[in-house]
């Protein structure tokens, strides 16, 4: 009889301790969250007219995101807009959650841009013989993820095309 509940007892332990295993590895898996890299963003030489690639970076700003999501009068997202471009540093970038490792052209690809939801388009547009992109709006503007050919992975840059001008936003893992 102890026998029986000595192992009983080695059994449910060795369950519970699976179970914490499982649940503490699910809690860190932080591998594809990204920010804009702000320091390469600001030494980039940028083809832009008009500075629209500053103008496009706001939408990696949580104050701007914030302020957009409530409505806000022109007059104030205009000042939040003027406060943030002069002087970038001092506001909290949006984090980027990626639910995928690799872009699969079959498979719808989500993310959380903040507190906003997005998806990847399953249509793919290349550009070279390295890359090709897919694109997604956040708050009425276009963008586009870089994927590599060889692998389908995320390059960790995004790009904007308008105007004649090309922004490039590169972002680093957190």
């Amino acid at each position: 009889m102890y026998n029986k509940l000595s192992i009983l007892f080695k059994m449910q332990k060795q369950k519970i301790i699976i179970f914490f295993l499982i649940i503490l590895t699910s809690c860190n898996k932080k591998d594809n969250i990204f920010q804009l890299n702000l320091d390469s963003f600001l030494e980039t030489k940028q083809e832009s007219i008009n500075d629209i690639c500053k103008l496009n970076s706001l939408i990696f700003y949580k104050d701007f995101i914030k302020i957009m999501n409530e409505n806000a009068d022109v007059k104030i997202v205009e000042e939040m807009a003027q406060k943030i471009l002069f002087n970038q540093r001092n506001y909290e970038l949006v984090e980027i959650n990626l639910d995928f490792n690799q872009f699969e052209k079959e498979k719808n690809h989500t993310f959380k841009w903040g507190n906003l939801n997005g998806i990847l388009s399953k249509n793919i547009k290349e550009e070279s013989e390295d890359f090709y992109y897919s694109d997604f709006y956040i708050k009425y503007t276009q963008l586009f993820a870089q994927f590599n050919k060889s692998n389908n992975n995320f390059t960790g840059k995004i790009y904007s095309y308008s105007d004649r001008s090309t922004c490039i936003f590169p972002l680093k893992k957190i």
